[in-house]
């Protein structure tokens, strides 16, 4: 797809099944997809029954985390003196000795651990499985044309809190270039404007 002088590719891939995550259903494969793109695209029928909650829960079992910052939560191995614990703010969560035997589980038993969040365990446990892949996601809700404001309300009411939803009709196209404007603005383009030598600067990005 071509957007503002951008080629932006979308790759349709089959859905994913319980047990994905294992293996199921070439799951590890298209897991494995997704896991390199920058965003994930969900495409809900406001008439059918939501697999979101089981599509969202198979790629937080693979280590995705969508829609959610890297944690600040640094943990370093050391020779010596133990598993040393420092925070830049107050820790309701979790106390000292938490943290300290969730370090030792990954096997670790001497570490400087420095949090600058209330952290929880999710959060220590995803800095150290180092496998977590942090990306975009957005919910296309399609078929409004015919869908109301109480099928599009009773989707969203489904989707974790916060969630961008991209109402659209594929049938009509309505919603479609507002849905490209967002994916174009939440990549992460840069807009680079030559300057022949000699010669004012081309700001144009075609």
């Amino acid at each position: 797809m071509e957007h503002r002088g951008a080629k932006i590719q979308i790759l349709d891939l089959p859905g994913l099944i319980p047990g994905a995550a294992e293996g199921k259903g070439r799951g590890k494969e298209i897991l494995g997809v997704i896991r390199s793109c920058d965003m994930v695209l969900y495409v809900v029928d406001p008439f059918q029954e939501s697999h979101f909650n089981v599509l969202n829960r198979e790629l937080e079992i693979s280590g995705m985390r969508l829609n959610e910052e890297k944690p600040p939560v640094f943990v370093k191995r050391t020779d010596r003196g133990g598993i040393v614990v420092r925070a830049t703010c107050e820790q309701t969560h979790l106390t000292e000795q938490e943290i300290q035997d969730i370090v030792r589980s990954f096997g670790m038993v001497s570490a400087h651990v420095t949090m600058r969040i209330d952290a929880t365990a999710d959060h220590i446990v995803d800095t150290m499985a180092e496998n977590r892949v942090y990306s975009k996601a957005v919910v296309v809700v399609n078929k409004m044309d015919i869908a109301s404001q109480e099928d599009l309300a009773r989707t969203t009411d489904m989707l974790p809190n916060g969630w961008p939803v991209m109402p659209i009709s594929a049938f009509t196209g309505m919603g479609i270039e507002e849905m490209k404007d967002f994916l174009y603005d939440n990549l992460g383009f840069m807009s680079i404007y030559l300057k022949p030598q000699g010669q004012e600067a081309i700001w144009s990005s075609h």
